[in-house]
């Protein structure tokens, strides 16, 4: 009874997760929680990578001030980067060491900035892609794999946000993805 259980209230908070994302974004800004949405998308995303031996880990400031955005947009922001950071792992040589995807938030007071880094320890970028990320079609990806459209949506996303994006990354030693964006109160 105790595993059914179990099992039906993860059922429930994926099916709620699914939900969320499912919803038709209308371009409205309201007051989000990213540290929520995080765990929203990562109770979708966890078994499959599970699945595929990759490790999440989840490093989220607690008491996070919130951002003025659209949830469902954010959600898709997050999404590419760790479906990136996901195809990014897969295509390393040396399968020795697991894959790694940590996911933190922290806060910069002075600043009234939140920083969000989604960091992997996959085949990294080479300096010259790393010029072309934001391109639209740009990919490094074989024909099926991706389109080159993700990156680019989700810096205009984020640009729509008041944000930016950082990206720092060595070739065999993976990526981090940072986006930065202000305080709900400081727009």
């Amino acid at each position: 009874m105790d595993i059914i259980e179990t099992s039906a209230i993860r059922c429930n908070d994926i099916i709620q997760s699914f939900l969320g994302l499912a919803r038709v974004s209308r371009g409205e800004f309201v007051l989000v929680k990213l540290n929520k949405l995080i765990d929203q998308i990562l109770v979708i995303v966890k078994k499959e990578m599970e699945l595929k031996d990759i490790r999440i880990e989840k490093d989220l400031q607690p008491d996070l001030a919130d951002i003025t955005g659209d949830n469902q947009l954010l959600q898709e922001v997050v999404l590419v980067f760790i479906s990136n950071a996901k195809w990014a792992i897969e295509k390393r040589t040396d399968k020795k060491e697991g894959g790694v995807i940590a996911i933190r938030t922290h806060q910069d007071e002075a600043k009234k900035l939140i920083i969000l880094s989604v960091c992997d320890n996959g085949v990294g970028i080479s300096r010259e892609n790393k010029a072309k990320l934001f391109d639209h079609f740009f990919t490094t990806k074989k024909e099926g794999e991706g389109t080159g459209l993700g990156l680019s949506l989700a810096k205009t996303i984020i640009l729509k946000h008041n944000g930016n994006i950082k990206v720092e990354s060595e070739e065999g030693k993976g990526s981090t993805f940072s986006i930065i964006l202000p305080f709900a109160d400081a727009r």
